[in-house]
C-alpha cells in the first residue's frame, strides 16, 4: 500500500482547520505572516498570467496549504517536550522504512539468477523506474533520501537531548516555547503533558540512536548522492558537538561516517557509481543554464507555476533533447532557479527572506549561552534537519512529495518557536530561575 501514508494529509487538513477554527488567527510575528500574505498574492498573480493557467493554479496546492498549517502549528509546538516528541515518533517510523529499503534494494541487485528476477513479486518490484534503488512508498529515491536526511538529523537532536537528561538524571519541564505576538492577545494552548517527558525518558538511548543511524542504511539504498553527503555532513556536526563530553557517541558517528562513505565508495551508491566524471557530466548544469535564460524572458512573474516541464525544451539545443537524461525533465533541480523560473524574482526572494530570517534567530539563539543542554539539543536537530533541506534543494526540488513538504514546514516551525520566544516576552527561553 505504497500511498496510504497519504491519509496523513487528511489528519493534518483537519487539525489545521479545527486549530483556525479555535484560534482564528495566525500563530506568527506580524512580520513572518505578513510576508506570507503577500508571497501568496505574488503566488496567484503569476497563475494568472502563466503560460498554461491550470498547471499554475494546479501547483498552487503545493504551496497554499502548508502556509496555513505552518501559520498554525505554533499553537501546538509550545514546549521543548512536545518538540523532541515529534522527533522520537519519526525516527521510529523510519525503521521498517529503512529496514524496506534493504530488502528492496536486494531485490534489486542487477547480477541475480534468472528465476529471482522473474519471480512475480520481484519482477514487479523491479520493473518500477529507478533501477538499483530503492524508494519503498516514495514516487522517487530522491524524496526517500531528502525526507530519511531530514529526519536524520532530528534523531541526532534528540540523542543530544537524551544525553543531557540522562546526566541530569531527570525529566525536562515543559518549557513554554511562546509566540511573537503579545501572549495577553492570543489563546493560550494546553500545556504539554508530563506523560510526554515520561515517555521519552522510556526509550532508550541506544533505541533513539540506533533507529538515527539507521538511516543511513535507507539513505544508502536509495542512492541519493545528495543525501549521503548531508548525512555525512550532520555526523560530522554531531562528533563535534559531543567531541569532549561523550566518546562513545563520537565514536558511533564516526562509526557510521567511516561505513557510509567506505561503502559508497566501493560499491557506490543504490547501485551509482561516485566516480568524479558522473558528477562533472550531471545534466543539471544544463537545465540550469536553461533556467537562467528563462528567468531572464520573464522575471517578474515568471512562467507559472509548474511550467518549467512545458518550457524547458525549447531553451535546450535538439541534440540534448534527443538523450534520455534530458527528457520527461518536471524541474529545475534546483529551488531557487525553479521559483525564480516558475513564480518570478521576486517571490522567491520574498520567501528566501521569510525563511533566512527564522533561520537567522534560530541559530543566534543556538549560539546564546541561556540555553540549557536539552534545548540546546533539541534546537540542534532541528536546526541540522532543517539545514539539511536547504543543502538539499540546492541540487533538487523534494516539495512534489508532501510528506517530505510537510516535515519541512514543520521543521522550521520548530525553529521559529526557539526563534520568537526571547522576542517576545524579553524572558530568555530556557533561562535559570
Amino acid at each position: 500500500m505504497p500511498y496510504v501514508s497519504y491519509l496523513g494529509l487528511l489528519g493534518m487538513m483537519v487539525t489545521t482547520a479545527r486549530l483556525w477554527q479555535r484560534f482564528r488567527r495566525a500563530g506568527l510575528d506580524g512580520l513572518t505572516r505578513n510576508g506570507l500574505l503577500l508571497l501568496s498574492g505574488l503566488l496567484l498573480l503569476s497563475a494568472l498570467f502563466a503560460h498554461n493557467r491550470g498547471e499554475a493554479f494546479l501547483q498552487l496546492a503545493n504551496f497554499w496549504p502548508y502556509f496555513l498549517f505552518f501559520a498554525i502549528l505554533p499553537y501546538l509546538l509550545t514546549s521543548v517536550d512536545r518538540l523532541a516528541q515529534i522527533a522520537l515518533g519519526l525516527i521510529l517510523v523510519t525503521i521498517p522504512i529503512n529496514l524496506i529499503s534493504l530488502v528492496e534494494y536486494i531485490i534489486k541487485i542487477p547480477r541475480m539468477p534468472r528465476w529471482w528476477r522473474h519471480f512475480p513479486p520481484f519482477f514487479w518490484i523491479r520493473s518500477a523506474p529507478h533501477k538499483g534503488r530503492a524508494m519503498v512508498m516514495f514516487e522517487h529515491p530522491n524524496a526517500m533520501g531528502s525526507f530519511l536526511v531530514l529526519v536524520m538529523g532530528l534523531g541526532l537532536g534528540l540523542i543530544l537531548y537524551r544525553l543531557a537528561l540522562d546526566r541530569a538524571a531527570a525529566p525536562p519541564n515543559a518549557l513554554d516555547l511562546g509566540n511573537s505576538e503579545d501572549s495577553s492577545r492570543q489563546p493560550e494552548a494546553k500545556p504539554t503533558p508530563d506523560f510526554l517527558a515520561n515517555a521519552l525518558q522510556s526509550v532508550s538511548l541506544r533505541l533513539i540512536s540506533g533507529a538515527t543511524l539507521l538511516n543511513l542504511l535507507g539513505i544508502f539504498c536509495s542512492g541519493s548522492r545528495n543525501a549521503l553527503l548531508l548525512a555525512v555532513l550532520q555526523l560530522l556536526c554531531l562528533a563535534l558537538m559531543v567531541a569532549r563530553s561523550s566518546w562513545k557517541t563520537v565514536a558511533a558517528a564516526l562509526g557510521g561516517l567511516v561505513l557510509m562513505v567506505g561503502g559508497a565508495a566501493l560499491i557506490g551508491i543504490g547501485g551509482r557509481s561516485l566516480q568524479f566524471s558522473t558528477w562533472a557530466d550531471d545534466p543539471r548544469m544544463k537545465l540550469w543554464g536553461a533556467a537562467v535564460q528563462m528567468i531572464g524572458d520573464r522575471p517578474w512573474l515568471g512562467w507559472g507555476l509548474g511550467n518549467y516541464k512545458f518550457v524547458y525544451a525549447d531553451y535546450l539545443t535538439p541534440d540534448l533533447m534527443a538523450l534520455s537524461d534530458f527528457q520527461g525533465i518536471s524541474h529545475a533541480h534546483n529551488l531557487w532557479l525553479m521559483l525564480a523560473v516558475e513564480a518570478g524574482l521576486p517571490a522567491m526572494l520574498l520567501l528566501t527572506l521569510l525563511v533566512g530570517r527564522i533561520c537567522y534567530r534560530g541559530v543566534r539563539q543556538f549560539l546564546a549561552r541561556h540555553l540549557k543542554a536539552p534545548e540546546r539539543g533539541i534546537l540542534f536537530g532541528y536546526l541540522v534537519g532543517f539545514f539539511s533541506s536547504i543543502g538539499f534543494a540546492l541540487f533538487d526540488v523534494p516539495l512534489y512529495d508532501s510528506r517530505v513538504n510537510v516535515l519541512n514546514w514543520v521543521l522550521l516551525a520548530g525553529i521559529l518557536g526557539f526563534a520568537t520566544r526571547n522576542h517576545a516576552s524579553g524572558q530568555k527561553f530556557g533561562a535559570e530561575d
